[in-house]
């Protein structure tokens, strides 16, 4: 299969590696600092389900982010129109969250809240405003980066004994 357009990839500065998700298979990919040199600004990659693709380290984050495997249901205003969008939550941090929605497209609101149930023993719901920060189509799916905006202290609370989990 012949290699796309670098995938962007993003670090977790916790664990020193950067991390990347195939954008045929979603699964997630460990890429230790040292593999990106300065003469080679990116690597080739052949994911195990066949999809070859290049990675261009994107920067470093602040904290962790825990891989999950949440439904959860993304909501907000565009106009008149409220707009409802089931997804999958497959990363979250005290910062933001990354999911998943069965679409290529759609329009979105400046602000959007995600309703999520949490898989701690309490069964923690949560409704986090955020806005959306980065889009990706990967296939048949739409790959989104939303930040956390003004989450009041018992929300934060909750979240950082979730991630410390």
């Amino acid at each position: 299969m012949a290699s796309d357009s670098p995938e962007l990839l993003q670090a977790f500065f916790t664990r020193g590696a950067f991390r990347s998700s195939c954008p045929a298979c979603l699964d997630v990919h460990d890429f230790a600092p040292a593999e990106f040199t300065s003469a080679k600004k990116t690597i080739p990659y052949a994911c195990p389900c066949g999809r070859s693709y290049n990675v261009l380290p994107l920067g470093l984050r602040a904290g962790m982010r825990k891989a999950v495997n949440l439904p959860g249901i993304l909501s907000g205003k565009h106009g008149t129109s409220l707009l409802k969008f089931p997804c999958l939550v497959r990363d979250l941090s005290a910062n933001g969250i990354g999911v998943t929605l069965d679409m290529t497209s759609a329009e979105m609101a400046d602000t959007m809240h995600l309703r999520v149930k949490l898989d701690d023993s309490r069964k923690t719901a949560l409704l986090l405003p955020c806005k959306v920060r980065r889009r990706q189509k990967a296939g048949t799916k739409l790959l989104l980066g939303l930040q956390f905006e003004s989450l009041d202290p018992e929300t934060q609370s909750m979240l950082a004994r979730y991630l410390s989990q």
